[in-house]
Parts: C-alpha cells; structure tokens; sequence
C-alpha cells in the first residue's frame, strides 16, 4: 500500500540508516534549504519523483539507489564526494567550504565580501574550479548590499569584463555581479547577460532565445554587432551566472 505523502512527513522513523543515505538525506536537507522548500513533497514535486521516496529511505524500507545519487549529483549541484566518502559539504557551491563562506558575510554595515575573478586571474581560477569546485577565488571586493536585489552571497561572485564585445552597455574593464544559475536551470535561461563557463573558456555574453533543449547548443551573442555571436555545444557548459547589476565601469 502506498504511503500518502501527508502521512509520511509526520511520521519518525526509528530504523538505522546505512551512512550512505544519511548523507544523502543531508544532501536533501540542503536543497531545501537552498531552494527556500519547507517539505520532502516541495522538493519531490519540484524533481518529478515519487512523494514517498524520502520517507521509505528515512525509515529504512528502501536505499537511496544510484540513478537517484546520480539525479541529484547531475542536475541539482550535489557534492559525490559527500555523498560517497563523506568529504566535503553536501552542496557543491563557490561558497561550500564552510570557512570561506564566511568570508562572504556581511563585514561592515550594508557591506558584502565577494570573490573576484579579474580578467588576469581568470584562466587560473578555471584551472581551479575544474579541479575543485569548493574553491573560491582568493581575491575578495567589498560590495554594497544594496546592489545584489536580496541575493543569497554564497550564490554570488564579481567578473571583470575583458574585450569589447559587450559594448557599449558593457565596457572592457568594467565589473560585474553574476548569480549562481544551478544545472537544472539552464534551459530557461534567456533575455539576459550571463557569465558562462564551457570547455577552459570563461565569457560574459548574451543569451537571447535558449536552445539547449531544442537543439542541444547554446547560443551566445555579443552586444557589439562587430563581434558577433557563437554555438557552443550543450555538453561543453560547465557553469552559468546571471549577471543580475553592474559593479563598477571605467570611465573613458
């Protein structure tokens, strides 16, 4: 007999749990937090999956099975080193090490810390995220509160723009707020300018009408019409941000 969703969040399971799917159950505990969900139903509802699920594996009738680890590890930026070894934090973030996401809070009044990814140190900071994705840059820049539209900071970090491709609305040098877009949001993403890391390449570009799930590329446009627009293929994304303010600009 199926165990009604309702009935199941009430009830506490006294089952020992193998360490494996306690882990994952963190990981799960995360995500609600991370996507503001107070319930194990929000979160089963949002990934399409059954909304007893959590609860058989609480209880101890059902393992956490790989085709699950491997949904939350590929489309929901959960760590496999937690979940595996029991390494790491249960997200897999720019602000998953506890102690530099502490460097992220609030240090003055109305003030943030955020991690700085200037155009020099950009192909060092892809070498490093590519190896460990709890990395954050090492430079950090004070950033008014104000300016971030109520953003959670661990989501955040600053990208100065290199090149003339986004001008004239984006000028070489001038810095950017980009926010954390996860994997399983890529597809929606349009109308807007992202910071997107593929391959070893790390752009600030213009996403107009999406395609990744039509034609399995995403297409991205500069504003300078000299510079043009360019393919990239679905499988060679590895992260995405949405610049959501402007920083600083120069002034020529």
């Amino acid at each position: 007999m199926e165990i009604s969703p309702e009935f199941a969040e009430q009830l506490i399971s006294t089952t020992t749990i193998a360490e494996q799917d306690l882990r994952v159950l963190n990981a799960v505990q995360a995500l609600k937090e991370h996507y503001g969900l107070k319930s194990d139903r929000q979160l089963l509802l949002k990934m399409g999956l059954n909304q007893a699920l959590f609860y058989k594996i609480r209880s101890g009738v059902q393992k956490a099975s790989l085709d699950l680890i491997n949904t939350l590890i590929d489309h929901y930026q959960v760590n496999p080193n937690y979940i595996f070894k029991g390494e790491g934090m249960p997200l897999v973030s720019f602000a998953s090490v506890k102690e530099q996401a502490n460097a992220a809070l609030v240090s003055d009044e109305g003030y943030v810390n955020l991690p700085l990814i200037t155009a020099k140190a950009a192909a060092s900071f892809i070498e490093t995220f590519l190896d460990d994705h709890e990395k954050l840059p090492t430079e950090m820049v004070k950033v008014p509160v104000s300016t971030l539209n109520g953003s959670a900071t661990s989501q955040l970090l600053i990208v100065e723009i290199h090149g003339e491709s986004m001008e004239p609305q984006l000028r070489h040098g001038a810095k950017v707020v980009g926010k954390y877009i996860p994997k399983h949001e890529w597809q929606y993403q349009h109308g807007g300018v992202y910071v997107v890391l593929y391959d070893k390449s790390l752009v600030v570009k213009r996403i107009k009408d999406n395609e990744l799930l039509l034609n399995q590329r995403l297409m991205l446009y500069s504003d300078n019409p000299n510079s043009g627009s360019f393919p990239v293929p679905a499988e060679s994304v590895r992260e995405m941000w949405k610049v959501i303010s402007l920083f600083s600009s120069p002034v020529y």
